[in-house]
């Protein structure tokens, strides 16, 4: 999922040719969990969390348990993204 639909279909090509083969697009949306939550992988690739207190673009509301939440910013190491990845 990327603001730019363009972006995240050339992601997926990447990906698939990395081995990757269940990749796939979706248009961007908050709650797209809630359409569709059978997600393996989750990765934040935003700046959204750089800010201590600032919330993640997207809700985990509807995350399936195991599903892997990985944030790409380190500091601070937990962000809020993946305090709310570790409650649920």
């Amino acid at each position: 999922m990327n603001r730019t639909i363009s972006r995240a279909r050339r992601l997926v090509k990447k990906m698939a040719a990395l081995g990757f083969k269940n990749c796939r697009t979706v248009p961007w949306d908050p709650d797209f969990l809630s359409h569709d939550s059978s997600f393996d992988l989750i990765i934040n690739s935003t700046s959204a969390g750089l800010k201590r207190e600032e919330k993640p673009h997207f809700h985990l509301a509807h995350a399936q348990k195991g599903t892997r939440i990985y944030d790409l910013i380190y500091n601070p190491a937990k962000t809020q993204l993946l305090k709310e990845a570790h409650k649920r």
